[in-house]
């Protein structure tokens, strides 16, 4: 079952820490990422961090329940709320709910089966979401006199940032942004603002496509006389090359291109498959949240402009599976090293995945499962052991006070610190403490 990120505010430790170890949340379908006492650390968080859902109670002392969701609202409505009320503020929350700040309730005291009921349903949501979220692109066409021209970042609401590539077409070149399918329309107007105040740019067609397979298909459309294909379907040829970048099978594309190469595949049918490697390497980028390797790219564009030849572009898609299927296994080879590094370096704070992910060039959402795979537990979960074995090093090594030591590992409420290192240690710190032999 695919996880989403959700954090838990509650002013009230107790109904906190309850709401966050008595509830089997893998098996809903969540994980934990944080859990804050107040709106304002919650706002402060997701400010910053990538998150599916808050689950928050209403009442609580600097930031109620309602300033979350309507800073969500407002700032990333993509988020879902789901309140957590007593019955006094039971007519507040139903208003949030009319005007569609928020779009789940629950009720104090909560029957787990209401919860569970309420989650499946956000979580079947956020499933239907993700089908339809398949990246959209909006291509501009270039002139050759604009070919080489640097593109910016396109920066949209809601911090996103979307790179651009320039393609290398039959004839003519492309710039290319990929981007999840809600923003296309921004992102469309972005680019003719860029095009417009860019002159570089030139004033080509520009065009929004709904998905990636569509914008691959136009763009790929077999060049040439079908007649002098011979033995070389430039459609299924499309279809091989794409199909192997979809299942990350990229040993097809080395066999592939060695085929091209044995057989003397006739030049355009060679700068056919040039071209259409190179977007769909782009569109793999885009979609792994990796950045591109330039050189790769450098060597596809030179194939499709004729300065080099299919000898070439064979080494050439050599290099990119190499790259891709690097990217695959760098994390299991330097994966937990690079995690205990940075959770010494934020062991004050919360950790964040996202943060992390970009740091290694992965997408976060690969990256929390390869973790998963590798270490048998969420990042989330790790990231508490690690801090409670520096908090059992820190009371071995140390004089500090257990408040200290907590706020050293990140834990403000003392109470909160303590009965977490119980939970993963078998024994509050200070019983810890004094069972540590004498010296």
């Amino acid at each position: 079952m695919r996880l989403f990120q959700m954090i838990v505010v509650d002013d009230e430790q107790r109904i906190r820490a309850g709401l966050v170890k008595n509830i089997h949340w893998e098996a809903l379908g969540f994980e934990v990422v944080g859990a804050f006492g107040s709106g304002a650390e919650a706002i402060a968080y997701l400010a910053h961090s990538r998150v599916d859902v808050v689950f928050t109670d209403i009442v609580m002392k600097n930031g109620t329940g309602i300033d979350i969701a309507e800073w969500v609202n407002v700032h990333k409505p993509g988020i879902q709320v789901v309140l957590l009320t007593g019955f006094s503020d039971f007519d507040t929350a139903r208003r949030a709910v009319a005007c569609k700040v928020v779009r789940y309730l629950l009720t104090k005291p909560t029957d787990i089966g209401e919860l569970k009921a309420v989650f499946a349903q956000v979580h079947a949501e956020l499933m239907q979401r993700c089908d339809s979220m398949a990246l959209s692109g909006v291509v501009m066409y270039l002139d050759a006199a604009c070919a080489e021209a640097r593109l910016p970042v396109v920066r949209l609401s809601g911090g996103m940032e979307v790179d651009g590539s320039v393609s290398g077409s039959i004839g003519n070149r492309v710039a290319i942004w990929c981007c999840p399918a809600s923003y296309a329309e921004e992102l469309t107007k972005a680019v003719e603002h860029l095009q417009a105040e860019e002159p570089l740019l030139g004033d080509g067609k520009i065009c929004c496509f709904e998905t990636l397979p569509d914008m691959l298909q136009t763009l790929s459309e077999p060049q040439g006389d079908s007649g002098r294909r011979g033995s070389w379907d430039e459609q299924s040829l499309r279809e091989q090359i794409q199909n192997a970048f979809e299942a990350c099978e990229y040993q097809r594309l080395d066999e592939l291109f060695s085929q091209m190469q044995t057989q003397d595949a006739p030049e355009h049918v060679v700068l056919f498959a040039a071209y259409v490697v190179d977007l769909n390497y782009c569109m793999y980028c885009a979609r792994e949240g990796i950045r591109e390797e330039r050189e790769i790219r450098a060597h596809l564009i030179a194939v499709m402009e004729g300065r080099e030849t299919a000898e070439h572009l064979t080494r050439c898609v050599h290099a990119l599976v190499d790259s891709c299927q690097r990217h695959r296994s760098r994390g299991s080879d330097h994966l937990l090293a690079f995690v205990d590094d940075y959770l010494e370096n934020h062991l004050t704070g919360k950790a964040s995945l996202q943060e992390i992910a970009q740091q290694m060039y992965f997408n976060a959402g690969y990256l929390g499962r390869l973790f998963k795979e590798r270490e048998g537990k969420s990042f989330t979960e790790y990231e508490i052991e690690f801090k409670m074995r520096k908090a059992a090093a820190m009371l071995e090594d140390t004089n500090l006070r257990v408040k200290e030591i907590g706020q050293r590992v990140g834990y403000s409420d003392t109470q909160y610190f303590s009965e977490t290192f119980r939970d993963k240690m078998g024994m509050t710190p200070t019983e810890y403490r004094k069972n540590l032999p004498r010296r």
